[in-house]
């Protein structure tokens, strides 16, 4: 039988912080929930709303579709369109043509760029919610609203910004702890 160099109690007396609780259900648990803050407890729900599910899939589906239309049938023509006058050289490359092409992409890009953000943060984070009981459902808040580009960035996207706050402030307290440390030391 092999004998450790440390003794049991090296982890209860070195790294008192590690939770004894921690199983791989539990890891499984948080790779798959729609968060990035790992908890104890979450807040849970008692059972699955099915009928939510088919329909909040149906939802994602059609947004797919839809974004898969809009590359199809605006983004994609007007690409090649560019691209074929670009290589031709019939048509002398101006500002105008330029300005032109940007325009038309413009608004089909940011059509697909808010059904990118509705499917992703709305419809596929709840669904992974509802499968999984998860009970938190807050993924963003009124971000169209926000009056400065700080608040737009707390808001667009609340599961990396509570764990920037979290990752921060430990962060924080590891380097002045550090100090302290050092201090102690001197």
């Amino acid at each position: 039988m092999l004998q450790s160099r440390f003794p049991l109690n090296f982890l209860n007396k070195f790294i008192p912080f590690i939770s004894r609780n921690i199983t791989l259900t539990d890891i499984y648990y948080f790779w798959f929930a729609p968060t990035l803050t790992y908890q104890i407890a979450y807040p849970r729900l008692v059972r699955r709303n099915w009928l939510r599910i088919f329909t909040l899939v149906a939802r994602l589906f059609l947004t797919n579709v839809l974004i898969l239309f809009l590359v199809a049938q605006v983004v994609s023509p007007n690409l090649k369109s560019l691209t074929q006058d670009l290589e031709s050289g019939k048509h002398v490359f101006s500002v105008e043509i330029f300005v032109g092409y940007l325009l038309k992409l413009a608004i089909a890009c940011t059509y697909i760029w808010l059904l990118v953000f509705y499917a992703y943060f709305h419809l596929f984070f709840n669904i992974l919610a509802e499968l999984l009981k998860f009970g938190d459902r807050v993924f963003y808040k009124d971000w169209w609203n926000s009056s400065n580009v700080s608040s737009y960035w707390r808001l667009w996207n609340l599961p990396v910004h509570y764990w920037l706050g979290k990752f921060d402030k430990e962060t924080n307290i590891c380097f002045f702890l550090s100090f302290s440390r050092k201090s102690d030391i001197l």
